[in-house]
């Protein structure tokens, strides 16, 4: 399975389809299939599209090109095909530089389920945004935060944990694992969010019983 990923990797933006991976690897395209489905967690297509989509992405952020130029640059048909696995795989909320996302995380903080930084930023790095998160109110404890960065060492793994994260991400990265660490992510925050709630009802129910015994205790 290993091998296969590898060649869709290297070969993500040519014509790849489940023929032409059993062909070359000399098993049936059914076959392919189901050992996409058994060890990927997902279809080859879903696959495909996320390799495709994670280098687009990178493309729309670091360049100007139109839609078109990116899409056929990286395997998709045309720009209604590239359009449809972001509607299909993301709802995103973009800032270009660190303030920009200081003020979105404002506007929309109660529609996030989690932030992906970047610590090299204009304006600010993500370890500043981690900062002013926690300045404002912790923020990061209630939405977790990923950091994304191309620097292996453990100074930056450190720093991004002690300043809040709850991940570390390192480029490059393979789209399903990060698609996968976001998702567990997101519902340990939940089921940690959901946790303290039950434990707040749960005190403020014992105080009232508190407070109800000790009159009765007056009277």
């Amino acid at each position: 399975m290993s091998e296969i990923t590898e060649y869709i990797k290297a070969n993500y933006n040519k014509k790849i389809s489940l023929e032409v991976l059993g062909s070359k690897f000399g098993y049936s395209s059914t076959y392919v299939s189901k050992m996409f489905r058994k060890y990927a967690g997902c279809s080859f297509k879903q696959y495909l599209d996320s390799i495709r989509l994670a280098h687009a992405v990178q493309d729309l952020e670091q360049s100007n090109e139109a839609l078109d130029v990116i899409a056929a640059r990286h395997g998709f048909p045309d720009r209604k095909a590239l359009n449809k696995v972001f509607k299909e795989k993301y709802d995103i909320l973009e800032a270009s530089d660190g303030k920009e996302a200081i003020q979105k995380i404002d506007e929309k903080k109660e529609l996030l389920a989690a932030i992906l930084l970047d610590i090299v930023m204009p304006e600010m790095d993500g370890y500043a945004v981690l900062e002013a998160l926690r300045q404002k109110g912790n923020l990061n404890d209630s939405i977790p935060v990923l950091m994304i960065t191309a620097d292996t060492s453990t100074d930056a793994e450190r720093t991004s944990y002690q300043k809040g994260a709850a991940d570390v991400i390192h480029k490059p990265f393979d789209p399903i694992i990060v698609d996968k660490r976001v998702s567990r992510t997101v519902e340990l925050f939940d089921n940690k969010n959901n946790l303290e709630n039950q434990v707040d009802d749960q005190t403020r129910v014992l105080k009232k019983q508190f407070l109800y015994l000790k009159k009765q205790e007056e009277r």
